[in-house]
């Protein structure tokens, strides 16, 4: 599936065999070892603070 096919609700996933080991404590790490993991994330979202207008028509 290719970015254009895409829905904008879904999460790309992908299984890979890396060379390196994966850093302690990561993610991959603990997986490799047995134990289920959990990230929250957040989403991105627009920062109102930031003055985009500024940027685009800088004096």
């Amino acid at each position: 599936m290719d970015s254009s096919s895409a829905s904008l609700d879904s999460v790309r996933l992908a299984v890979s065999d890396p060379a390196d080991l994966p850093a302690p404590g990561s993610d991959a790490a603990l997986l490799s070892e047995g134990y289920a993991t959990l990230t929250a994330l957040r989403s991105i979202a627009e920062d109102p603070s930031v003055p985009v207008e500024d940027m685009l028509h800088p004096e």
